[in-house]
């Protein structure tokens, strides 16, 4: 079962003691990923800092399977280098660890439809999803020039079932935006109160290479 993604913020404990005695006991987490926030708030990651008496703590382990920035997604129950736990988070997303036994959420054989069988494998790298979405987009170009009907989804209407019931490991998250609106200072996932347009449109990679419609 995932864990609530932790944020900017969020608590960890720390069970460190300095000479004296003098108790480190913890702190919020004070760095996160400069372009990717979960519930408006910057996503932290294995590697990002969190206040603590003395020298600062760091994040030292996190989901095995999601990636922020190329880092390990943290999360409520993670470890820190002092010896502590995080012990917040988001508690409307989380984050889980695709394969591991505890995992009572996951996919196994036994739930998946027989239609998954001719499903792509999910990419399992940066290079393979560059490299998938650039073949998608080659696709969908060929079929624009040539005014053929634009490639359809893998998924059946089973299949969208089955995610819903179990939920979709994603690994890698994709954004499109318009050229003229790129930058770094978006988030992922809401449009802000004083934005009038949508300029851009978040979503995992599956759903990006077998969209049932043409993202434009």
């Amino acid at each position: 079962m995932g864990k609530p993604a932790s944020r900017i913020g969020d608590m960890h404990v720390c069970p460190k003691v300095e000479p004296g005695p003098v108790p480190h006991v913890g702190g919020p987490i004070s760095q996160g990923s400069h372009n990717v926030s979960i519930c408006g708030i910057a996503a932290a990651r294995v590697g990002d800092m969190a206040v603590c008496v003395g020298p600062p703590d760091k994040i030292s382990s996190g989901s095995a399977t999601v990636y922020i920035n190329q880092k390990n997604a943290a999360r409520m129950g993670d470890s820190c280098e002092h010896g502590g736990k995080i012990v917040t988070g988001c508690f409307t997303v989380f984050i889980g660890d695709k394969g591991r036994a505890s995992d009572s959420g996951k996919i196994t054989p036994e739930a998946i439809p027989e239609s998954h069988s001719t499903l792509p494998n999910p990419p399992q790298n940066f290079k393979e999803v560059n490299e998938r979405i650039e073949q998608a987009s080659m696709k969908i170009g060929k079929c624009r020039d040539n005014n053929l009907p634009l490639p359809k989804s893998f998924y059946t209407t089973i299949d969208k079932r089955n995610i819903l019931k179990h939920k979709l490991n994603e690994k890698f998250i994709v954004r499109i935006v318009e050229t003229k609106y790129a930058s770094d200072t978006n988030t992922i996932g809401r449009v802000s109160e004083d934005e009038k347009i949508l300029t851009y449109w978040t979503t995992t990679f599956t759903q990006l290479e077998h969209a049932d419609t043409d993202a434009e």
